[in-house]
This record gives structure tokens, C-alpha cells and sequence, in this order.
């Protein structure tokens, strides 16, 4: 996705990069955006609508937050400083989500 694009969805003129990852089991593809934040540390976005097929969406069970006005949430984990570990997280994360929606299994 370039700058226009990115733009175009809302996303700052700042981006860093996005990504799609596929779970392991092949259940669901999911769109990141992975954003340098002003302290260096990564924030990942999840960019994608994911239907949770009735599951409990809240916070808490979903490792979720709203941002501050951008109309996207992102993973809840301690702050990583580099973007390959910001991925390995989003990769964690949507594999055990889609585990979650599959099962009612949380994590």
C-alpha cells in the first residue's frame, strides 16, 4: 500500500508498513498496519473486519484497544522495539485468535 492509498483509508501519512498474514491453519487473513509510534516503540493495527461469529468481542478477551480517534484497533501487548517482533506478535495473535473464534477457547 503506498502513502495515497494508505491516506485514502484513513490511515496517517506517516505509515510504516502493512501487511497481510494468513493463520497457520488457513482460517482467516488478516490485514495489519504496523506504525512507529514517537517513542520508537511498534503499535500493530489490525486493518481488517474479523467476525468473531458471536464470540465476545470485549478487550479484555480480544488483546484489543481503540486507538484515539482513528477508527482502528490494535493488539494489546507490551511495547517491542523493533517491527520484526511487532510482526512475530501479530502473527501470535491472529493465530490465536482465529483459534478463539473456532473453538470459544480464549487466551
Amino acid at each position: 500500500m503506498n502513502i495515497v492509498e494508505a491516506s485514502s483509508r484513513g490511515i496517517p501519512a506517516d505509515v510504516d508498513e502493512t501487511d497481510v498474514y494468513m493463520t497457520e491453519d488457513g482460517y482467516i487473513a488478516i490485514e495489519f498496519w504496523y506504525h512507529r509510534m514517537q517513542d520508537n516503540t511498534w503499535r500493530v493495527y489490525i486493518m481488517s473486519d474479523i467476525d468473531y461469529h458471536g464470540r465476545d468481542v470485549s478487550s479484555s478477551v480480544s488483546h484489543t484497544h481503540s486507538d484515539d480517534g482513528n477508527g482502528y484497533k490494535h493488539i494489546s501487548y507490551e511495547a517491542v522495539q523493533d517491527k520484526k517482533t511487532a510482526k512475530a506478535v501479530s502473527a501470535d495473535w491472529a493465530d490465536l485468535t482465529a483459534h478463539y473464534i473456532q473453538t470459544g477457547t480464549r487466551f
